[in-house]
């Protein structure tokens, strides 16, 4: 551990990695946060990997009209702006 003075009355504490005080509670909270993820009972199980493929195949259809829907209705709310806001209001200045 060293020391580095920052003001005439304050420094600052380098430690090296995994030394700290809190290292052993964050390093346990850590382990619960991280592994119950990659628990065999938590994975969600699709299939063999035939079935996999086939999903994989189909592509996010979904999440390509969503967007488009998105995109579109984006386009008819700033043309509906243009058309009854901006123009009938006409030039300033």
């Amino acid at each position: 551990m060293t020391t580095t003075p920052v003001a005439p009355t304050r420094s600052v504490v380098h430690r090296p990695a995994g030394t700290g005080p809190a290292t052993w509670a964050m390093g346990s909270l850590f382990e619960h946060l991280v592994s119950a993820a990659y628990r065999p009972e938590n994975a969600a199980l699709l299939g063999d990997a035939d079935e996999l493929e086939q999903i994989v195949a189909a592509g996010p259809r979904g999440a390509v009209a969503l967007a488009g829907l998105s995109v579109a209705l984006l386009l008819a709310m700033w043309f509906a702006f243009y058309l009854l806001i901006f123009l009938p209001r006409g030039a300033v200045g």
